[in-house]
């Protein structure tokens, strides 16, 4: 008993203290190009839509604005652009809770825009980009959000743009995460500047990233099975990597340069599991991410346990401004997650009472129902069984009192 107590509270612990703070970490973070940082949205009003006309009047509106998706928008009726919504500048795009986002399109933003904030967002089955930044643009966050089944990149970076930060996010089931710099004939050079840090690039194939031309840093992230490569140093590539956590990955670095125009490439203190050695060319190195702003790295050994405990899109406040809340007294431990045929949910009650618990997919579709009874103070165990659900990502959102907790469930 006392062991699972302390798990439970290690859990929280991590969960709790490694919630997102109220702006970026990295690149989007610097005073430069007549932006102190980004902040999306932030003095604009705040408003829900839930259709495609919706949304795609609001991202194209001039000004500040804090949009909220309600529910899933196919974004399958799309010519104009291609199936892009156009984004303008000081929006914050969030979703609004489990299941919230697009699918079948993206999002693109052009050259001349700046401050915009990606959070929460469940962004799926895109023919072409997920996120698309391409031009002169400058100063975008995406945080927090669950990339899937991109057909071409889940964000690709181009033309020109810079101080960009990505966090928090999970890419899974595609072939290509990020692409950064579009050619080597690129004449874009000294932009690029890019921070991805605690995104969890689970069982993906290659760009996470793939650099050209970009001083672009790379820290507390985990790799997951990723089979072709993990990170790509291209022509003129800047990028220094720090505690990450390869798992299962043959090419953890791989040079994509030419002997014109070397890339360069430093890791320290990155963990390597099952996996191959770094290539890394650090002499020519011309930048320290320390110089430009403030961050704190986590120990590499607790990467994995820390990204999975708090990447992708789930519930969170509707104001970017506002902290994600506090653990509620309901403990809600899944384990082992990712499931194969089952998972196990520990709940830690307080007192006795009524529980209702259910698991939901991606769209906020309830699949079955876990509890709907009243149960003890303390520790109860639950199982959820697979019964022939597709692999993918489900939630667990359990009521007790006045209290919802969510969790992120994933069957292989």
């Amino acid at each position: 008993m006392k062991h699972i107590l302390l798990f439970l509270l290690l859990i929280t612990v991590i969960v709790t203290g490694a919630a997102t703070a109220a702006g970026p970490t990295g690149w989007a973070s610097v005073n430069a190009n007549g932006q102190n940082g980004t902040t999306g949205g932030e003095g604009g009003m705040v408003v829900t839509v839930s259709t495609l006309s919706e949304l795609e009047s609001r991202a194209n509106q001039i000004g500040p604005l804090h949009i909220l998706i309600e529910g899933m928008i196919d974004l399958s009726p799309l010519t104009g652009t291609g199936r892009y919504l156009v984004v303008r500048s000081h929006k914050t795009i969030q979703g609004a809770g489990p299941g919230a986002g697009i699918r079948n399109g993206g999002f693109r933003v052009r050259g001349g825009e700046r401050n915009i904030i990606f959070r929460n967002l469940n962004i799926l089955d895109n023919p072409e980009d997920g996120i698309q930044l391409n031009g002169e643009l400058s100063h975008v966050w995406i945080d927090k959000c669950t990339f899937m089944r991109n057909n071409d990149g889940a964000v690709d970076i181009t033309n020109g743009a810079n101080y960009i930060s990505l966090s928090n996010n999970l890419f899974a089931e595609s072939d290509r995460v990020s692409l950064i710099g579009s050619s080597d004939e690129d004449t874009y050079r000294g932009r690029y500047k890019v921070t991805f840090h605690h995104n969890w690039f689970r069982q993906t194939n290659q760009r996470h990233p793939r650099v050209r031309f970009g001083q672009v840093h790379v820290f507390n992230n985990y790799y997951q099975g990723v089979t072709s490569y993990g990170i790509g140093i291209g022509v003129g590539a800047h990028i220094v990597s720090e505690s990450n956590f390869f798992e299962g990955v043959s090419r953890p670095s791989w040079f994509y340069d030419n002997d014109s125009i070397p890339g360069f490439f430093r890791d320290s203190a990155s963990v390597l599991l099952n996996s191959g050695a770094f290539v890394s060319r650090p002499v020519g190195l011309n930048w320290r991410p320390s110089d430009h702003y403030t961050y704190i790295l986590d120990q590499a050994n607790m990467v994995k346990d820390i990204v999975m405990a708090r990447a992708g899109a789930e519930p969170m406040p509707t104001r970017i401004d506002q902290p994600l809340p506090a653990e509620p007294a309901v403990a809600l431990l899944l384990y082992p997650n990712p499931g194969r045929h089952f998972v196990n949910v520990l709940m830690d009650l307080p007192a006795g009472g009524h529980v209702e618990a259910a698991l939901f997919d991606l769209t906020g579709r309830k699949i079955k129902a876990v509890a709907h009874h009243h149960l003890p103070a303390g520790i109860t165990r639950l199982r959820i069984e697979r019964d022939g659900l597709p692999a993918g990502i489900y939630f667990i959102k359990a009521t007790f009192e006045s209290q919802t907790i969510t969790r992120k469930l994933i069957f292989e």
